[in-house]
């Protein structure tokens, strides 16, 4: 078993299904989306969530789904244990996503070519990508902790990466 594979067993197991876990799990999802709408209207994007298709690269326990159960978008998860986001073709057509989020996992990407070059396929025209990343500037101490982060980014990287990956009307916010 890989370095990664060990990492995330036990995250998962850390996560477990208690009661209370999955409470607390669940108003984190809900935060999220609610920060997602608010940058988007900060922004000027228009992101309508509801009836979209809707990617979550780094699933995990899939948290978000519940969060969206309300607004009546098509959900699909994809984790480690589906592909491997540094080599493997999204199991996706060309175009397919309305909104694309990846809470936490880009960090941890070696190619960040192959993954964004996948993100920019499957994201339809128009389409918003949702980013999340330790900011490398206030984490530095803590950020290689963690065995399985193998690239930091700053707002300045971030935006760089985005940018240079085809991305339009690219904001980040530290």
């Amino acid at each position: 078993m890989s370095l990664k594979e060990k990492y995330f067993e036990e995250r998962n197991i850390s996560l477990g299904n208690s009661e209370a876990n999955s409470t607390a799990r669940s108003e984190l999802a809900k935060r999220e989306i609610l920060t997602f709408e608010k940058i988007s209207k900060i922004s000027g994007i228009t992101a309508n969530i509801r009836n979209s298709s809707f990617l979550d690269l780094g699933a995990g326990d899939q948290f978000l789904k519940y969060a969206l159960n309300d607004y009546e978008t098509t959900y699909l998860p994809l984790d480690i244990d589906d592909l491997n986001f540094n080599i493997d073709q999204f199991p996706l057509e060309d175009s397919e996503i309305d909104i694309l989020f990846s809470l936490a996992v880009i960090e941890h990407i070696s190619d960040i070519d192959h993954f964004m070059s996948e993100c920019f396929r499957v994201l339809r025209p128009g389409g918003v990508i949702y980013l999340s990343t330790p900011n490398f500037r206030y984490c530095y101490r803590s950020f290689y902790n963690d065995p399985t982060h193998v690239r930091p980014f700053t707002e300045v990287s971030l935006e760089q990466t985005v940018n240079f990956s085809g991305f339009e009307n690219v904001n980040v916010y530290p």
